[in-house]
């Protein structure tokens, strides 16, 4: 996983906290300190600033988010605050430090540090989907479907499929995408069959044909295109795009799929 860190430091933020009468008609001043795991190799490599952890957005949203807010505890705050922040913005793991200044005589500040990292499967989709949406604007997605984990024993997995244009040929979105897994916390050289943070794969490139060869793992069009999993959310973003391989729609695919009159169910949508 990435050690690589983007900080926010003394982020001044005025809310009502406390538990007692005279705090809860007041104001107070809080301190934020922030260290937001982040794989920075990717704007690093395209010098682009679309492809950075947006830390003045980070900023503002945590901004609302605690001046709006009326907790009696900077634990429950501070909790909140991670929650918002890992289901929100494309990063992997976080330490949040909360200062409460002049809380105690002779102190300078009291208050709590949290570490929370982002393994929740909901939560990685919806920072991909977002990280998709950032790079490459506009994107189309599919329903979130849920699936029984295949080749081993694990929880259910979450699949859907995204539509998305880009100028970038397809190695270069081949390794855009390993990066966007990295961030999210994928570690590459695990055991085939297991569970993961998040998993990539370009199942259609334009019209574009790759046969599989030795020693490379980019095959397209992908051959779990026969797979339920695949081609029901991909029937549901382009159900008119023809398969290279086939010649046929993916809408029809599906629907001389031996599943499709018992569907995958939905999970939740990311539009």
């Amino acid at each position: 996983m990435s050690m690589d860190k983007v900080f926010i430091e003394g982020l001044q933020i005025e809310t009502v906290i406390g538990i007692y009468d005279w705090e809860r008609k007041i104001r107070q001043p809080l301190v934020f300190d922030l260290e937001m795991g982040f794989d920075n190799r990717v704007p690093a490599a395209s010098d682009d600033i679309v492809d950075t952890l947006d830390y003045k957005a980070v900023s503002k949203r945590l901004i609302a988010f605690v001046s709006e807010s009326g907790f009696g505890l900077v634990e429950t705050l501070a909790e909140r605050c991670a929650e918002t922040i890992l289901a929100e913005f494309p990063v992997t793991w976080l330490r949040l430090k909360l200062s409460k200044p002049g809380a105690v005589r002779g102190a300078k500040a009291v208050g709590v540090t949290i570490e929370r990292r982002n393994i929740e499967p909901e939560q990685n989709l919806r920072g991909a989907a977002a990280a998709l949406r950032k790079r490459f604007g506009d994107a189309a997605f599919s329903s979130v479907l849920r699936t029984p984990a295949v080749g081993f024993d694990g929880p259910d997995f979450l699949n859907a499929a995204a539509l998305v244009r880009t100028d970038l040929e397809v190695h270069a979105l081949d390794a855009w995408l390993h990066a966007l897994e990295a961030a999210q916390g994928r570690v590459r050289g695990a055991q085939r069959f297991a569970s993961r943070t998040l998993d990539i794969d370009i199942v259609f490139f334009d019209d574009l044909v790759i046969a599989p060869i030795s020693g490379s793992h980019l095959q397209i069009p992908r051959p779990e295109l026969h797979h339920a999993f695949v081609l029901q959310p991909l029937a549901q973003v382009a159900p008119d795009f023809r398969d290279p391989a086939s010649g046929r729609t993916l809408a029809q695919l599906w629907a001389a799929h031996p599943q499709h009159a018992s569907p995958l169910p939905e999970a939740f949508q990311l539009d």
